[in-house]
C-alpha cells in the first residue's frame, strides 16, 4: 500500500510516490502516472488523467477522471477494465479493495476476479494477501482470511490499523 500524503521532489516537479516490491510509480500533478521496476529501471509513462492509484508486488491499479478502475500486472501490459468504483484504493499482493465515500467496502482477488461487497458502514480497513480487517464506526475490529468468509471479532484497538501477510497491528490513540 502507499501513503498518499508522501510528496518528493523529482527534478523541479513535485510528485506522489509509492513503493511496493520492486515497483516504483509516481503520480505527477498533471495526472501522468510514471512507473519503473527497481530504483535503476527506466521510467515508463503508463497513462494520463490519473486521479488515484495503488500498487502491490503483483498489481498496479488506477482510477482515471471517469472513476473507471483499470489494472495491469506488468508495467507495459495492456490495461484491463475493472469497473467504476469511487473511493480509497488499496492493493496488497494479488488482492485489492475500494472503500467508497458511503462506507461500502468492495474487494477482489486479481484483475479479473469478481467484486465482492464485503461490508457496509466501514470507516477504516487494512488488507493483505492473507487478511482483511475492518472497523465500522467506533465498533471493535472484525477480520477474515478469505474474501467472502464470515467475519471474526478481533478486539477494539481505537487507532490506526494495518495488515501484512497474516499479521495485524492496531495502534491505540495516545491518552
Amino acid at each position: 500500500t502507499r501513503d498518499t500524503n508522501t510528496a518528493v521532489a523529482r527534478g523541479a516537479v513535485d510528485v506522489q510516490v509509492a513503493a511496493s516490491g520492486a515497483g516504483l510509480p509516481d503520480l505527477k500533478p498533471t495526472g501522468d502516472l510514471n512507473a519503473k521496476v527497481c530504483s535503476t529501471g527506466t521510467w515508463l509513462t503508463e497513462t494520463g488523467g490519473v486521479t488515484d492509484f495503488a500498487i502491490s508486488t503483483s498489481i498496479l491499479v488506477l482510477r482515471q477522471v471517469t472513476a473507471q478502475l483499470t489494472g495491469k500486472v506488468s508495467l507495459g501490459d495492456t490495461w484491463i477494465a475493472m469497473g467504476a468504483l469511487d473511493g480509497k484504493i488499496v492493493a496488497s499482493g494479488n488482492r485489492f479493495a475500494v472503500l467508497t465515500p458511503t462506507g461500502d467496502l468492495y474487494a477482489k482477488e486479481g484483475l479479473t476476479g469478481t467484486w465482492l461487497k464485503e461490508n457496509s458502514g466501514v470507516t477504516d480497513f487494512a488488507i493483505s494477501p492473507n487478511m482483511l480487517v475492518i472497523r465500522q464506526g467506533t465498533a471493535q475490529l472484525t477480520g477474515k482470511g478469505s474474501l467472502g468468509d464470515t467475519w471474526i471479532a478481533m478486539g477494539a484497538p481505537d487507532g490506526k490499523i494495518g495488515a501484512s501477510g497474516n499479521r495485524f497491528a492496531g495502534l491505540t490513540a495516545r491518552k
